[in-house]
């Protein structure tokens, strides 16, 4: 018995020393696993390569003045303002529209009469007396039989009503009889373009508004400015704008 007994134990000391031994050799595993995790560099990812670094600039908008040209008057579209824009009343932002006068069967958008042409104001400003100013941007355009289409439009020229003899642009509302009435030409195209080519229109021109000046492309991203030196600006209903196609 007493010798079973010692088997007994030699097999017991036996075990215990061989579990210490690979808890020994375990623990110094982990141990130098640990340090060489410390002591190894960090990796730093490089920063994503910026894009738009790459792209082309991107250019101005072409914003050259159109006053030594000159635009045949069957390349434009003329429109009516259909009620007030007045630079003391408007922000900018503000959508306005005007409404074609005659059809233009332009082949990819056909303007029936009376279709409305979209735009915003780009700058306003106004006095009671001195220099205020409208800036306009015309860029869509309702189209027959198809949705509202972007076509952006230059002011060339703006005409008053007829019998409206105004001293100042903030008179009273015109007389009857105003508008454009007739086709082209219609008695009055040559006042368009003052000692110019019969049927063209000189771009920058103003009929029977006194104190009116229009800069085509002069306003805020090529917008077309209306500035005036005798007091807020307004032009009434049947007011006429010939418009042109921006390059």
């Amino acid at each position: 018995m007493k010798k079973w007994t010692v088997v007994f134990v030699e097999a017991l000391s036996v075990g215990m020393l061989l579990v210490v031994s690979v808890c020994g050799v375990t623990a110094q595993a982990v141990s130098s696993a640990q340090s060489a995790q410390q002591s190894a560099p960090i990796k730093i990812p490089p920063a994503p390569v910026d894009s738009s670094a790459s792209l082309p600039p991107r250019q101005a908008p072409d914003c050259s003045p159109m006053g030594n040209r000159y635009v045949p008057i069957e390349s434009t579209i003329v429109a009516r303002v259909s009620a007030n824009l007045d630079s003391a009343h408007l922000k900018p932002g503000r959508k306005v529209w005007v409404n074609s006068v005659y059809e233009d069967r332009d082949p990819e958008c056909k303007v029936v009469k009376g279709a409305v042409i979209y735009g915003s104001v780009t700058s306003s400003s106004s006095r009671k007396s001195g220099p205020s100013e409208l800036g306009l941007q015309f860029d869509r355009v309702e189209c027959y039989g198809r949705p509202v289409q972007p076509m952006k439009l230059t002011v060339i020229a703006i005409v008053a009503p007829e019998g409206w003899r105004s001293d100042t642009v903030h008179d009273a509302l015109p007389g009857a009889g105003g508008g454009v009435d007739g086709e082209w030409p219609n008695g009055w195209d040559q006042s368009l373009d003052p000692g110019g080519p019969p049927n063209f229109v000189h771009p920058g021109e103003v009929v029977r508004l006194k104190d009116l000046q229009l800069d085509p492309r002069g306003g805020p991203a090529c917008s077309d400015k209306l500035t005036s030196t005798g007091g807020s600006i307004n032009l009434a209903p049947g007011t006429t704008l010939i418009l042109a196609l921006s390059d």
